[in-house]
């Protein structure tokens, strides 16, 4: 049965995910300095702590880094799971939405680190993660990427080349579940 919840829409890059709400701790606003050196160390000061510190997009293996560094301010975002909490750093908070909840269907349950998928009020879909357990799963590949990007700063790095995570979901489903694909295109999403 679908359920309803509250979801915080995060962008990085290209990319567009929902995150569900009771996962956000906090959105704060950081300076450029800050956040290149939670890059250079890989952690980001959270009262007594440091956090793990990930670009969203090189946890979703988009990208190594954000394309929108600039001199204003940045988001990062606590999230807590459990007793896990990380920092991401995302290019854009879209703010939160309530969302109908979709069954993902017995494929979609073993991808690692969704929770969900929903249709946004424009029709569009929206896949839920949770981006603690991406980190778990996916946090070293997350950080070799982000280093590499630091590396060869304004190069093209293979991760960037690569078919990004969401189009690789959308091609095992329509593989896996064609008439549930089709149906979705013929709705128009």
């Amino acid at each position: 049965t679908p359920a309803v919840t509250q979801v915080v829409m995060l962008r990085a890059g290209a990319v567009t995910v929902a995150v569900p709400a009771t996962l956000i701790e906090i959105v704060r606003r950081a300076n450029a300095a800050e956040v290149a050196q939670a890059y250079a160390s890989a952690g980001y000061p959270f009262g007594d702590k440091t956090l793990p510190f990930f670009w969203l997009g090189a946890l979703l293996q988009t990208g190594g880094r954000s394309n929108e560094f600039g001199t204003r301010t940045q988001h990062v975002v606590v999230v807590k799971s459990a007793q896990q909490r990380i920092a991401l750093h995302v290019d854009e908070v879209l703010g939160n939405q309530e969302v109908v909840v979709k069954n993902l269907g017995a494929q979609l349950a073993r991808v690692p680190g969704l929770a969900g998928v929903t249709l946004l009020a424009s029709g569009a879909p929206a896949l839920i993660y949770n981006p603690v357990a991406l980190a778990t799963l996916y946090g070293e590949q997350a950080r070799t990427a982000m280093h590499e990007r630091g590396v060869r700063a304004g190069q093209l790095d293979s991760t960037q080349a690569a078919v990004p995570a969401v189009a690789l979901l959308v091609e095992r489903t329509r593989a896996l579940n064609p008439k549930w694909y089709e149906g979705m295109l013929s709705h128009g999403h």
